[in-house]
């Protein structure tokens, strides 16, 4: 690839504002039936920078983000439109002594499909396995489908105009500094900021604004049995719920510890309690998986809250957090797991 080739390849990279955001559910969604129709352990949505490549989404991979690019796959793969596939690293004397064949993940077979934005690949949507296969016509297939479907996400602005004005506005690494990079959701800094713009957005147009907030059941006990490495993976799995219970446009944030916060736009009342229920049966109705070992049961409770913003009155998280925090305490003494809904603010609730 040119210079000059390269050059326009990275600049619609940029322009996807996609690189270092938080996690979204419609990406995850696409990776993980990606996973399960090539029956392989790890799929990513890889986007590939100037000197690395980023997952924005990854299944089966735990502990990273990110890899140098000079030992990408993906970077191989984005240099033709075509499906790129090596069905036996060990056979393939480019990639035999790669640092990801030679040790974790130990790639044996890969195939990655070119995702393109404004005309540009700018990464790929590929699956990796541990052992050696053969590429089939159904799996061609099936990848060539699931990146078309990546293509049309990345020319959908799905986020929330709060979130979307956040990264649009903040440099690089900024962006980084405002993401955990465990469970790929906002923290605590970057999800004041995005409340902040939503709760402005929430005031000029006299609607409502809903937070629930999630904290995981007796963590503390997974960390002492299990260690703090199956407790990185819990949280990193109850987020992967939390992303695809809920919206689109809606934020999530990682409060610190095993708590989480959503942010929910133009949203109130019983609305707020259907998705915080949604979100606890998510969690509750399948144990999670770990790399060793039997699976771990896992369940949540949460509290909500909400507003009905107008001029003049627009309530900061703190104070919403403060009555959803109060919910979430309700549900933790009523016997854990459940959602405890908490009262709707207006106006002439809070003193001036």
């Amino acid at each position: 690839m040119s210079t000059n080739q390269e050059e326009c390849r990275l600049r619609a990279l940029y322009a996807a504002n996609l690189l270092d955001t938080p996690a979204e559910g419609r990406f995850d969604r696409i990776t993980r039936i990606a996973r399960r129709l090539t029956r392989a352990p790890i799929a990513t949505i890889t986007l590939v920078d100037r000197d690395r490549q980023w997952f924005k989404s990854q299944q089966g991979i735990f502990g990273k983000s990110e890899d140098p690019r000079e030992i990408s796959f993906c970077s191989k793969a984005i240099e033709g439109d075509d499906l790129f596939v090596v069905e036996d690293t060990l056979e393939d004397p480019y990639f035999k002594n790669n640092p990801l064949v030679t040790g974790k993940p130990f790639i044996r077979f890969y195939a990655g499909k070119p995702v393109h934005y404004d005309g540009e690949r700018i990464g790929t949507l590929c699956v990796i396995d541990t052992k050696p296969r053969e590429m089939t016509p159904k799996m061609a297939q099936d990848l060539n489908d699931l990146s078309c479907w990546v293509e049309s996400e990345f020319d959908s602005d799905r986020l929330s105009e709060a979130q979307l004005e956040l990264m649009s506005e903040v440099d690089r690494l900024r962006e980084m500094a405002m993401v955990d990079p465990l469970t790929r959701t906002w923290n605590r800094a970057g999800l004041e900021e995005v409340y902040i713009r939503e709760s402005s957005v929430a005031e000029r147009g006299e609607e409502s604004l809903g937070i629930i907030m999630a904290d995981i059941d007796h963590f503390k006990s997974v960390n002492d049995t299990y260690g703090h490495d199956v407790g990185d993976i819990v949280l990193k799995k109850v987020a992967d719920r939390l992303r695809l219970s809920v919206r689109p446009y809606d934020s999530i944030g990682r409060m610190g510890g095993e708590e989480f916060v959503v942010v929910l736009p133009k949203s109130h009342g019983l609305t707020v309690v259907s998705v915080a229920e949604r979100i606890r049966k998510s969690v509750e109705s399948i144990p999670i998986e770990l790399p060793e070992g039997e699976p771990i049961q896992v369940t949540l409770s949460l509290g909500t809250a909400s507003a009905r913003f107008r001029s003049g009155f627009s309530p900061p998280l703190e104070v919403l957090s403060k009555v959803a925090d109060e919910a979430l305490y309700r549900a933790k003494r009523g016997g854990r797991n459940r959602v405890e809904p908490g009262p709707e603010l207006r106006a002439s609730q809070v003193a001036d």
